[in-house]
């Protein structure tokens, strides 16, 4: 007796419904966790959607003009030199994701920033973005 052998197509079908449950498990997670901020945390989810060219979402472009309005106002810095200065530092920490996927990162820890301590005109003119 010969046993039953899967073709290649059945077994490109079985991978394909294996990444659909895949999916399908993802989203309903995030949908659970978006419940769970809602609910609980009593907070708001604004996903930051970015393209590959650069372009924003909706939510992320509101987002954006929404923090510099409120290091404008803690600040009292120019808003148009704070908001060049948030999409470079966006584009970098977007650029240094997409190297550290591929190859791993080479340090232990990423040391964090804080905008209090800052000069955005300066760090605008050092990196030439205007």
């Amino acid at each position: 007796m010969q046993k039953d052998k899967l073709s290649t197509c059945d077994l490109v079908i079985i991978i394909i419904i294996i990444i659909i449950i895949m999916i399908i498990i993802i989203i309903i997670i995030i949908i659970i966790i978006i419940i769970i901020i809602i609910t609980i945390e009593h907070g708001t989810f604004t996903p930051l959607i970015f393209t590959t060219t650069g372009g924003m979402g909706k939510e992320c472009l509101s987002y954006h003009s929404r923090l510099a309005e409120l290091i404008v106002i803690k600040k009292g810095e120019d808003y148009a030199k704070t908001i060049s200065w948030i999409r470079a530092r966006t584009s970098f920490a977007r650029l240094r994701s997409a190297l550290i996927c591929p190859r791993g990162t080479r340090s232990t820890v990423r040391k964090s920033w804080d905008f209090r301590n800052i000069d955005i005109e300066i760090e605008n003119t050092e990196g030439a973005i205007y």
